[in-house]
C-alpha cells in the first residue's frame, strides 16, 4: 500500500509541475508525503462522512478532510438536517467505496486528535474505483481514500492543528475539483466569500471557508505577520501568520511583502479577533489569484 501511495504522489507531482500556474502551490504539492504503514481491517459501517467503523470495533476518522455538514439551524441549534443532499451524497460515496472492503491504515503523529479519535490516512485494497471517471487526470488505480473523496468533491481539505502531513497534496487535489465545480463546490455554501462582506464573515465564525480579496497591506507585529484587507484592522478581515509558520517556511515568509495590492484566496477557520480573521497553519492555505 505504501508503494502505491508513493506512486500516486509521484504522479501528483508531475501533474502539479505541468498544469499548476501558482509556483508556491506547486512547490508544496511536490513535497514528500509518506505516512507510516499500519494495520489492515475490514470496514463494517460508515458512521458519517469521514468516519469508518472497523471489524475490531474501533472507529477511525479520515485525517485531513471535512465532510459536508449543513450548518446548525438557528431556531433549532441541537438539530441538523439529515437529508441535505451534499451530506447524503458524501456518505453514500464513502459507503460505496469502503463497506465490506479491506483497508490499510497509515498513521502520522499523533495517531489521535485532541478529542481522542483515532485518525489515519486510509488505503483501499482494491485498485479499481468506480468513482473515478475516464477524464480524471489522477491515476485510476489510486487507492488513497482521502484523495478519492477530495477529487470528486465529497469533502474539503483542512490541516489539523500541528499536522501538516500531506495537507498540501490534498489541497492541490481539492482545487482541481473546485475548478470543475464537482460535488460540494457547485453548492452556494461553498463559494468564496468576498473579504469586504464582513457581516457574512461574522456569521460564519467557527466554519471552514474560502475568502477572496485584495491585500491592502502587510504588517508585522512582534512575531506575527498580518495581511490586512481593509483600512481598519479592528473591524476588517485579516489573515494572521504566526511565528511557528514563519519559522517553518522561511523562504515563503520572505515573499509575503509582495502580496500587497494583490488579490488572493485564503481558506481556513474563521475566528473573531477584532474583525473576522483566519490564522494560517500552512502556506498552502493561501493562493494568489490573477489580478
Amino acid at each position: 500500500m505504501v508503494s502505491a501511495f508513493t506512486i500516486f504522489i509521484s504522479s501528483l507531482t508531475s501533474i502539479a509541475h505541468s498544469n499548476d500556474q501558482n509556483s508556491t502551490q506547486k512547490s508544496f504539492a511536490q513535497r514528500s508525503c509518506t505516512p507510516s504503514p499500519g494495520p489492515t481491517h475490514t470496514v463494517i459501517k460508515v458512521t458519517d462522512g469521514r468516519s469508518l467503523l472497523l471489524d475490531d470495533g474501533t472507529t477511525v476518522r479520515l485525517s485531513g478532510i471535512l465532510p459536508p455538514v449543513l450548518p446548525l439551524v438557528p431556531k433549532a441549534p441541537s438539530r441538523r438536517s439529515k437529508s441535505w443532499p451534499p451530506e447524503k451524497n458524501a456518505i453514500a460515496a464513502l459507503t460505496k467505496l469502503t463497506v465490506g472492503k479491506t483497508v490499510t491504515l497509515t498513521f502520522a503523529n499523533p495517531r489521535k486528535d485532541r478529542y481522542g479519535n483515532l485518525q489515519a490516512h486510509v488505503f483501499l485494497e482494491n485498485k479499481s474505483n468506480a468513482l473515478l471517471s475516464s477524464q480524471d487526470k489522477l491515476p485510476r488505480s489510486t487507492p488513497w481514500l482521502q484523495a478519492l473523496l477530495l477529487q470528486n468533491g465529497y469533502a474539503q481539505a483542512y490541516e489539523p492543528r500541528g499536522q501538516s502531513h500531506c495537507f498540501a497534496q490534498m489541497l492541490f487535489i481539492e482545487r482541481k475539483a473546485q475548478q470543475q465545480n464537482l460535488g460540494i463546490w457547485a453548492h452556494p455554501l461553498y463559494q468564496p466569500i468576498p473579504s469586504t462582506n464582513i457581516a457574512r464573515l461574522q456569521k460564519v465564525r467557527g466554519s471552514h471557508v474560502r475568502v477572496t480579496g485584495r491585500v491592502k497591506n502587510v504588517t508585522k507585529r512582534s512575531s506575527t505577520t498580518y495581511l490586512n484587507f481593509g483600512t481598519n484592522w479592528r473591524t476588517d478581515f485579516t489573515v494572521s501568520i504566526p511565528r511557528t509558520v514563519l519559522r517553518t517556511y522561511p523562504n515563503w515568509s520572505k515573499s509575503l511583502q509582495k502580496l500587497e495590492s494583490k488579490t488572493i484566496e485564503v481558506q481556513g477557520w474563521i475566528r473573531s479577533r477584532n474583525g473576522p480573521l483566519i490564522e494560517l497553519e500552512h502556506p498552502a492555505q493561501l493562493k494568489r489569484l490573477e489580478n
